[in-house]
C-alpha cells in the first residue's frame, strides 16, 4: 500500500513496486508495465549500476504527484550494500527497504504497513547471509536525509486524463510475476537465488531442530568465478566481434556476471534492414546485443585474508600500474540497541562475511590483466567509457 509520509516537513512517497531494466525505459514501456501492475504513478531511478522504475496507484485525492519523490530511491545509494532498513513511522506503522546488487531495491523491498507485514517482508529476504541491518525511526531517517546530497527521484503520473477509481492498494508483486515484459534478467537471477536460499533455510531449520550447532556462513568466494576466468570468458566473446558489421559500428562493450553486451551504432549507409542481432533502440540507431558467457565455473576456493590486508594488497596492485582505485570504506550502519541477527527460532546467525565494493578506472583493457595476486577479489562488471575502462568488483575478507 503506497503512502505519503512526512519527515522534517518534507513529504515522501513510500511503498512502491520496483522493477529493473537493462536500459532507461521509454514512455511506452512504462505505460505497459504500469497497466500490468495496475498503477498510475511511476518514479524512474537511473544510476551508474542500475535502472529501475517504482510503480503505484494514485493516492486518493491527488490527481498528480506534485513535488513528490521516492524515499526508497533517495536512500538506496546512501549505505553500504547490501542492506535492510526497518523504520518505525508511527504506532503500528513501519517502513521497510531492502537494497542490494547495484544498489537496486528488491522486489517486495519497499513496504509500508504494520509490523506483521514488515516482518514478513524482512523474513522473505533474510536468507541472504550478508545483509547489513539498519533499524530506527523518523529521527534516524531525518538524520540520514541530511547527510545525502543527491537529486531526488520524482514521481510522475502516467495517466493521460483524470484518475480512474484505482484502488489504493499496491498489488504485492512476487519475483516470479515480475519476470517478463520489459523487465531485466536480474529478476530471474533473484528467483533462482531465492529458491536456493529457501532450500538452505529448510536444511538449516532441520539442523537446528536436531540440536546441531549452526554452520558458519557460506563463503561467496566458492560460488563465484575467479576474476581471471571471468575476464577470459568475456574476452572470448569480445575478441570475436568485428569493428563493423553491415555498416553498424561497434561502439562499446560491457560484461556483467552472466553475459556480455555489445553495443552497435548505425553509420552512414547502414539500415535496420540488415543489422547485427540484438535489441534495436526506439530510434533505430543503436543495438544492444547480449551474448551469454560460456564455459565459466565457480572457483570452489576461498582465498580470503583479513579484509584490511586485502585492501592494502589491492591498493598496492593498482598503484603499481597507476590505475585509479576507489574503495568503499563506509562502515555498515548499526544503530544503538539493534538486535543481533537471528533465525526464526531465535538462534543467533553467523555474522556476515566482511566485504567491501571497489571500482577501478583504467587507460588499458582489463581483459588481459592478472588479478590473482589480490586474495578474496571477485569482479562483477567491466565496461568501456570513452577511451577508458571501468571495472567493478567486491573484496571479501575473513
Amino acid at each position: 500500500m503506497a503512502r505519503i509520509i512526512e519527515i522534517a516537513g518534507k513529504k515522501w512517497l513510500v511503498g512502491l513496486s520496483w522493477a529493473s531494466y537493462e536500459n532507461h525505459p521509454n514512455k511506452v514501456e512504462l505505460r505497459e508495465d504500469a497497466d500490468r501492475l495496475e498503477s498510475d504513478w511511476v518514479a524512474v531511478r537511473d544510476n551508474q549500476q542500475i535502472v529501475q522504475a517504482g510503480f503505484c496507484p494514485a493516492i486518493e485525492g491527488m490527481k498528480r504527484p506534485v513535488k513528490l519523490a521516492s524515499l526508497g530511491a533517495y536512500l538506496a545509494d546512501s549505505h553500504e550494500q547490501p542492506w535492510l532498513g526497518t523504520f518505525k513511522i508511527a504506532d503500528n506503522l513501519w517502513w521497510y527497504l531492502a537494497v542490494r546488487d547495484g544498489h537496486a531495491i528488491l522486489p517486495n523491498g519497499d513496504i509500508i504497513g504494520d509490523e506483521q507485514e514488515v516482518v514478513a517482508a524482512r523474513e522473505n529476504h533474510s536468507g541472504f547471509m550478508d545483509w547489513n541491518y539498519i533499524e530506527g525511526g523518523l529521527d534516524d531517517l531525518e538524520r540520514f536525509l541530511t547527510d545525502i546530497d543527491a537529486k531526488p527521484t520524482m514521481a510522475k503520473s502516467l495517466s493521460s486524463g483524470a484518475i480512474s477509481g484505482a484502488s489504493l492498494s499496491v498489488i504485492t508483486i512476487t519475483i516470479a510475476a515480475l519476470i517478463g515484459g520489459g523487465y531485466y534478467y536480474w529478476q530471474e537471477k533473484q528467483l533462482q537465488e531465492a529458491q536456493a536460499i529457501l532450500q538452505a533455510q529448510q536444511a538449516m531449520k532441520a539442523q537446528l531442530e536436531a540440536g546441531k550447532p549452526l554452520p558458519p556462513a557460506p563463503s561467496p568466494l566458492i560460488s563465484t568465478p575467479l576474476p581471471n576466468e571471468w575476464l577470459n570468458a568475456c574476452k572470448q566473446i569480445i575478441y570475436k566481434q568485428p569493428l563493423s558489421l553491415y555498416g553498424w559500428e561497434l561502439d562499446k562493450v560491457m560484461c556483467d556476471p552472466v553475459s556480455t553486451h555489445i553495443y552497435w551504432l548505425r553509420k552512414t549507409g547502414a539500415t535496420v534492414a540488415e543489422r547485427p542481432d540484438g535489441i534495436l533502440s526506439a530510434e533505430g540507431d543503436s543495438i544492444d546485443q547480449t551474448i551469454d558467457l560460456q564455459n565459466i565455473h565457480n572457483s570452489e576456493v576461498d582465498d580470503s585474508i583479513d579484509l584490511e590486508e586485502a585492501k592494502l594488497a589491492l591498493r598496492a596492485w593498482a598503484q603499481s600500474a597507476e590505475f585509479t582505485l576507489s574503495i568503499n570504506n563506509t562502515s555498515p550502519v548499526v544503530l544503538p540497541g539493534a538486535e543481533p541477527l537471528k533465525d526464526t527460532n531465535g538462534n543467533l546467525l553467523p555474522a556476515p562475511r566482511p566485504q567491501t565494493s571497489f571500482t577501478l578506472d583504467l587507460s588499458v583493457s582489463p581483459l588481459n590483466l592478472d588479478f590473482s595476486s589480490v586474495p578474496g577479489l571477485r569482479l562483477s562488471k567491466i565496461n568501456t567509457s570513452g577511451s577508458t575502462w571501468h571495472v567493478e568488483g567486491t573484496l571479501y575478507g575473513k
